[in-house]
């Protein structure tokens, strides 16, 4: 069986009663209904804002944009489930957004959540354990990222 990263613990007034493993059990060309909530971005060069990279002697500032185009969104998943799973069939639907503040801090920053769902085929059933234990993205604090999945039939 697999076990969590980490083990669940009590902590804040919540218990934990019980925990178990389970096997995972995927193989090649498995096909697998999936739905995942994730926030699918791109990094672009922007002069006014956001992080400073150095590549050798040169300064570059990039930031992180949404994809709001379905096609670049499918082609992002794609792209993240590469070398581990084909999709079969993908829809996705934009979810309301999400605002935060860091703590401690005047940063604020808003996350764009897609809904994507669909089917699978697994291609490379040891790279997509990986993934799917991992999880897809960014914001995964913010409840992106998790792979929920269901027999195809």
């Amino acid at each position: 069986g697999v076990r969590a990263i980490r083990e669940p613990v009590s902590e804040q007034g919540v218990e934990v009663i019980g925990s178990k493993q389970f096997a995972l059990g995927f193989h090649h060309g498995q096909a697998l209904r999936f739905m995942l909530k994730a926030n699918p971005t791109k990094t672009i060069k922007d002069p006014t804002k956001g992080t400073v990279a150095r590549d050798g002697k040169n300064f570059t500032r990039t930031t992180r944009v949404p994809l709001v185009d379905e096609d670049e969104q499918h082609a992002w998943l794609a792209r993240k489930l590469e070398n581990a799973a084909y999709l079969q069939v993908v829809t996705s639907r934009k979810e309301m957004p999400i605002y935060f503040r860091k703590p401690g801090t005047k940063q604020s920053g808003k996350i764009q959540p897609v809904c994507f769902d669909g089917v699978i085929e697994l291609t490379d059933p040891e790279v997509f354990k990986e993934v799917y234990v991992k999880g897809i993205g960014r914001a995964k604090a913010f409840g992106c990222g998790m792979l929920s999945l269901a027999r195809a039939k």
